[in-house]
């Protein structure tokens, strides 16, 4: 398994407006799906796909022994 960290947000994200609430980025970590906190810390690449991942999910994270890569292939 290879994830890559992206250091710096992305630009174009923006909370979304859905009717009468504001819609805000959450936490998408792939290994919690069930995780919504709003305070993101990194964003990473995981099977294609980025995932923002909040303060609490990286701290779990980068405790595990897992192989990071630099997004090459």
């Amino acid at each position: 398994m290879e994830i890559f960290v992206e250091k710096r947000p992305f630009k174009d994200k923006k909370p979304r407006k859905t009717g009468l609430t504001m819609e805000s980025e959450h936490c998408t970590n792939p290994w919690n799906p069930k995780c919504r906190n709003t305070d993101i810390k990194v964003y990473i690449r995981y099977n294609g796909k980025i995932h923002a991942i909040c303060s609490e999910c990286w701290e779990n994270i980068i405790k595990r022994k897992i192989e990071w890569g630099d997004g090459s292939k």
